[in-house]
């Protein structure tokens, strides 16, 4: 079973055009309570706004880093939260995926 997760009220339906910084990325995280759905064995189709032209690597840092930790490997990450995206904002979502698997913290702010 894939489960929605709509992300598109975080642009503000269209207000913006940016999802950006690892704050904003871990309080998305926390309203979507991301944690819970990590342990679940269902797949999450991501939706992004239609509006949306980009997504930092810090925001999705913030938001699915935890996760892609969880998970342990980029492209299970991928398998388990399934992103539609223009090919720039996957390269970007890719990139902060990647990032989450650096040793420390490369954003510790």
């Amino acid at each position: 079973m894939v489960k929605m997760l709509n992300l598109s009220h975080l642009s503000g339906e269209g207000d913006t055009s940016v999802l950006s910084g690892k704050q904003r990325g871990l309080a998305a995280r926390a309203e979507y309570n991301l944690d819970a759905l990590d342990e679940a064995d269902e797949e999450l189709s991501v939706v992004l706004s239609p509006e949306l032209e980009a997504i930092t690597p810090s925001f999705v840092l913030g938001m699915f880093g935890k996760s892609v930790k969880h998970i342990g490997d980029v492209d299970a990450f991928f398998r388990k939260y399934h992103f539609s995206a223009e090919p720039h904002l996957m390269a970007q979502i890719r990139r902060g995926a990647e990032y989450s698997l650096l040793k420390g913290d490369p954003l510790p702010f």
